[in-house]
């Protein structure tokens, strides 16, 4: 019997639940392959709608935390690894709803990566690409809060949680040797939430604004977070980038000062005018954010990354994502720690020593030694 003939259950009853227990307490320590579908939009915290388990020959459970407590999962889940794609936000959403987090997590995208496919790739492409067949996509935009589900719905459900454990052991099975430890490596920075307050980092200008702008951008920022998170809203409708951006840079002291800018929403200075005055004052005796390196040193940085992710056959941003490759521009190679600091240490620091440059080849960026 193959893993897909098993027919998959809809679990909506403690007694459901309590016999997925004891299917997975039957396999300890066995990695489970896990999905889940949610609702994102206008949301801080995402609203958890499906979770999906799979544990190849011996079974897949659709279950439904809008139904039944999940919590019982819990043991059986934090005493075995996960496989999953893209699982940063099912690992936050799986903690909430059963307390639990892996021993260790098997990040598809990451294997992939691992093997120079594009990173992050979706689970059609990838698909495609390694299992060479096709994936129904269609029903994954669903609304999922509508009961009874849809017979697309349910399929498409079983049929990720399925496809990850496949993934899994296909790219595993291709992996180097000595890569096998990075895929638990990475896996454990991906269950790591990034920092909200430093995501100003990302815009064109964040290496060009001052002491004081970085002062009030973060203050702004610590504001529409926790506002966000008391309303359950996204961030960026409590305050927008742009706006948040302006506001540093001008620094207001009045409301009149506050809407002299017409791009300002006028319903924001009427419901927030007063308090974003106040966070642009009191802001002034925060701590120092330090500046952000600039831009063309870390697009050098990730030129880099894209050589070496030729020379090693892995997705340069996998290598080197952005927020490191910031530290790097900051720090040098101390930035780096774990494998990366064995496997690219020395190429790094030569690199930033100047005893090797880049060079745009036929094949794309490439390493060679600077010439005497």
């Amino acid at each position: 019997m193959t893993d897909t003939a098993l027919s998959p259950r809809f679990i909506r009853t403690p007694e459901g639940v309590a016999s997925v227990v004891d299917a997975l307490g039957a396999h300890p320590g066995a990695a489970v392959g896990l999905d889940t579908e949610f609702h994102a939009e206008r949301r801080y915290r995402p609203e958890l709608m499906l979770v999906q388990l799979h544990l190849p020959t011996v079974g897949t459970w659709i279950l439904d935390p809008r139904a039944v407590d999940l919590h019982p999962l819990g043991p059986t889940l934090s005493s075995r690894p996960w496989i999953a794609q893209g699982a940063s936000t099912d690992i936050r959403l799986m903690k909430t709803a059963t307390g639990a987090a892996p021993t260790e997590l098997r990040d598809t995208q990451i294997l992939a990566g691992l093997h120079g496919l594009r990173y992050p790739m979706g689970l059609g492409d990838m698909v495609k690409q390694v299992l060479e067949r096709p994936i129904d996509k269609q029903a994954g935009l669903s609304d999922w809060t509508i009961r009874p589900l849809t017979a697309q719905q349910l399929a498409y459900a079983a049929d990720d949680a399925i496809v990850v454990t496949e993934l899994d052991r296909v790219l595993l099975d291709r992996l180097p040797a000595g890569r096998r430890g990075w895929v638990t490596e990475l896996g454990a920075e991906l269950m790591v939430p990034p920092d909200p307050l430093e995501s100003w980092r990302n815009l064109d200008i964040a290496p060009r604004l001052d002491a004081r702008a970085r002062q009030v951008i973060t203050a702004l920022y610590r504001w529409r977070e926790s506002r966000a998170a008391s309303n359950n809203q996204h961030p960026n409708h409590v305050l927008g980038m742009g706006t948040a951006l302006d506001l540093a840079r001008r620094r207001p002291t009045s409301l009149t000062e506050l809407s002299s800018n017409r791009l300002v929403p006028s319903g924001l200075v009427r419901r927030h005018g007063k308090a974003m005055v106040e966070i642009v004052t009191r802001s002034a005796s925060d701590p120092v954010p330090p500046p952000s390196p600039s831009h063309s040193r870390v697009r050098a940085l990730e030129s880099w990354a894209e050589a070496m992710g030729t020379d090693m056959g892995m997705a340069p941003n996998l290598l080197l994502p952005r927020t490191l490759a910031r530290r790097v521009a900051t720090s040098g190679t101390g930035a780096l720690t774990g494998w990366r600091e064995a496997a690219l240490g020395e190429e790094l620091h030569a690199f930033l020593a100047g005893t090797t440059t880049l060079r745009l080849t036929d094949e794309g960026m490439r390493l060679h030694p600077v010439e005497a």
